[in-house]
């Protein structure tokens, strides 16, 4: 995996707006949106024993599927964070558009509505063989508060081809989406391509 120095941009709320609206999986080309500035989170390193416990015990708690490319959140209150993560087809991975035809899919969206927890975790994944090769994009969106205060301090787990790293933020209700992370996929997959019609079944 060739890690990429992380560049931030803002979308804005009147295009986050008519994504939530439209729930199409459509995003601007980056090439159009890489000028723009934004927040972004801290530095990564190595996950500690004790962090990665944690994403491993709420994974499993949820059934989160894993493979080649692996992003998951966590955070420790009732407020409802999102996870998105542009693809390497300038797809638009979140809650109102969960699946990608590169066979993207976030499995595990909490603290959206109904049963909230104070150990919520989030999920996208790419089955083993299907991750395409090219750009990745991981943002964190600050959707509502729950009645938790702000600001919420969260964790992303990002793990590509077994490397594993984590990166941490910080946001309150109001921000713009916090880029984390940008890397690059150079690994060839040996079953799919970016190009194929979405076969993955959601169930």
């Amino acid at each position: 995996m060739t890690l990429v120095e992380p560049t931030t941009y803002d979308l804005g709320e009147a295009a986050f707006a008519l994504e939530i609206d439209d729930f199409g999986d459509d995003l601007a080309p980056l090439g159009d949106l890489l000028h723009q500035t934004g927040n972004r989170g801290g530095g990564s390193g190595l996950p500690s024993g004790a962090a990665l416990a944690t994403f491993t015990r709420r994974l499993a708690r949820e059934g989160a599927k894993s493979g080649d490319v692996q992003i998951s959140l966590i955070w420790n209150n009732l407020n409802d964070l999102d996870l998105h993560v542009i693809t390497p087809t300038e797809k638009l991975i979140f809650f109102g558009s969960p699946f990608s035809h590169c066979r993207g899919e976030l499995d595990v969206d909490m603290n959206a509505g109904g049963r909230t927890s104070r150990e919520p975790v989030e999920n996208v994944y790419w089955p083993r063989d299907y991750a395409p090769k090219g750009k990745y994009v991981v943002l964190v969106h600050h959707f509502a508060r729950h009645g938790d205060a702000d600001p919420t301090p969260f964790e992303v787990l990002v793990n590509v081809d077994g490397e594993t790293k984590t990166f941490k933020g910080v946001l309150s209700y109001g921000q713009p989406r916090m880029t984390i992370h940008e890397f690059e996929r150079v690994a060839t997959n040996k079953l799919g391509s970016a190009s194929d019609d979405f076969p993955l079944d959601p169930k």
